[in-house]
């Protein structure tokens, strides 16, 4: 909680940035074609699973 309080007007924009970014990011975008939409879909998985390993292997490295 005491972290909030004592944040950087940086940091605010940072994450207010990333928020809006998150939010334009999810407006439905005209595919031409199935294969399109599944291919964006597969990007998406892909960032997940990136970000995912990154985050796990960051864990690991903290334990040891």
């Amino acid at each position: 909680m005491a972290s909030r309080r004592y944040r950087t007007q940086s940091q605010t924009l940072l994450r207010t940035s990333g928020r809006q970014a998150r939010k334009n990011s999810n407006r439905s975008k005209p595919f031409n074609s199935d294969f399109e939409r599944d291919l964006a879909a597969m990007n998406r998985v892909w960032r997940m699973l990136r970000q995912g390993t990154i985050r796990w292997l960051g864990e690991i490295g903290r334990q040891y």
